[in-house]
């Protein structure tokens, strides 16, 4: 308000003084400023009293000061999850952070019925500069770049009262009264949403024409991977741990390497598939939800108990990986979930014999199946690579295949006619690239100690 850089809002007085010279107000106060405040509670009950109680308070000084016009921005959420909906379509049973929305949007209709024109907004999820999130999150249903909120809320000082949903075009948010009211509708996104993303990749999984899976571990790769023709970007957990100053293995917090995933997936515009270990110890619901607000397409699952230092029980693992799938499914997310088999690693890792692997195909079949069962789409017999063990392996699995490729593995040539599915790197290219940065600083260190060795000429004056 004119000539108040700072204003409490919840002193009737002090509102009530600086609304006696305005025509309109546009309730924007919020206390949620930065993603990382979301899961604070103290914030959300301040942010319910913006909702509620200021708004309460704004409105008994619009209509003293006899303004035209009162703007309440609120958000699409409150309606009901799936299906097309419309501002005619009943409100849902909302979480109780959005009831103080709710009762914002009561005191602007009480303000339209003192005679003034009372606009609601109901904003889709914000994206683009300064907010949360730099793309669109299509999943969401409705959403809305951040300049066209600018442009809806001009819009709005000329509106009849009403309740407008403001969100892009094309999504299940219907727009179309706000379309008309203002002349002009938000612009659609051109990012594909997570359903099309999580589409495309389930649809590149093909046997025998397997889709190649550099793995990256931050942003800068993770573009290169794309830039270099790659439909789909695919992160290595020890690559990711690595970068962030961990062990990999689940060293790191799962906080931070799916922060980093969520950094990965807003840097390119490609399906990205996470390597979420074995799921930080999140329960299915959690862990879903956590992929799914990073913007994950897939991701890999292992059947390794990190805690215990053992393989789990095939039983339990499909068990909880069918908890995952049940999860993914009642939030409407087609999530493609590639269930590694982890049976193979000790003997690459204590350099068994050649020929042994066979002897461990079995169990790997049996474990497939379970987890195939389970809801997994893929799965991933991660060390496999002798040619007969493999071979036997994708004989008996009637599914889609991933393979690591070992230097020793088969070639893609071989892996395709195998009929596997799906190849990665896992943390190769990683380890190839440290190795590089690390012979680069050896060659600097040593040049630099050469030239710390020369004389120094004397000079005179």
């Amino acid at each position: 308000m004119p000539g108040h850089d700072e204003l409490d809002l919840f002193d009737p007085a002090a509102v009530g003084e600086a609304a006696r010279h305005v025509d309109g107000v546009v309730h924007l106060a919020t206390r949620i400023r930065s993603l990382d405040q979301i899961s604070n509670r103290e914030v959300w009950r301040e942010n319910d009293r913006l909702r509620a109680d200021a708004s309460r308070i704004l409105v008994d000084a619009a209509i003293a000061a006899g303004a035209s016009v009162y703007v309440q921005p609120t958000v699409t959420f409150v309606y009901p999850p799936r299906g097309p909906v419309s501002e005619d379509t009943p409100v849902a049973d909302v979480l109780p952070i959005l009831d103080s929305a709710l009762e914002a949007e009561q005191q602007t209709e009480r303000f339209a019925r003192a005679g003034g024109r009372g606009i609601v907004l109901r904003l889709g999820m914000l994206d683009g500069r300064g907010t949360w999130f730099d793309e669109p999150m299509g999943d969401f249903g409705a959403t809305l770049g951040v300049d066209d909120a600018a442009r809806a809320l001009l819009s709005a000082l000329s509106l009849p009262s009403g309740i407008y949903n403001v969100c892009r075009d094309g999504e299940r948010v219907s727009n179309e009264r706000f379309a008309r009211a203002a002349g002009w509708r938000p612009r659609a996104s051109t990012a594909p949403d997570l359903h099309t993303r999580c589409d495309l990749l389930r649809s590149l999984h093909r046997r025998g024409d397997p889709i190649l899976l550099p793995n990256a571990w931050d942003a800068a790769t993770a573009r290169a991977v794309v830039a270099a023709g790659f439909p789909v970007v695919a992160t290595t957990s020890g690559g990711v741990a690595g970068s962030l100053g961990y062990q990999d293995l689940e060293d790191a917090p799962a906080e931070e390497m799916l922060a980093a995933a969520a950094r990965i997936v807003r840097s390119v515009d490609v399906p990205v598939t996470v390597d979420a270990e074995a799921g930080y110890s999140m329960e299915p619901a959690e862990l879903v939800a956590a992929l799914r607000n990073a913007g994950a397409a897939g991701c890999n699952l292992e059947d390794t108990n990190y805690t215990a230092g053992r393989l789990r029980a095939a039983d339990r693992h499909a068990d909880w990986l069918n908890a995952v799938r049940a999860a993914a499914s009642e939030q409407n997310y087609p999530l493609v979930i590639n269930a590694r088999i982890d049976v193979f690693i000790p003997g690459l890792i204590g350099g068994a014999d050649p020929g042994t692997q066979q002897e461990l195909v079995p169990e790997a079949v049996r474990r497939a199946d379970a987890y195939l069962e389970a809801g997994a789409d893929c799965v991933y017999p991660i060390a496999l690579w002798e040619t007969e063990a493999l071979r036997e392996f994708t004989a008996q699995v009637n599914a889609p295949i991933n393979v690591m490729r070992l230097p020793q593995a088969p070639s893609l040539a071989e892996l395709a006619e195998l009929g596997v599915a799906r190849v990665s790197w896992a943390t190769l290219l990683y380890r190839d690239a440290m190795a590089q940065f690390e012979a680069e600083l050896a060659s600097l260190s040593r040049e630099h100690v050469r030239v710390s060795r020369l004389p120094v000429a004397a000079t005179s004056d």
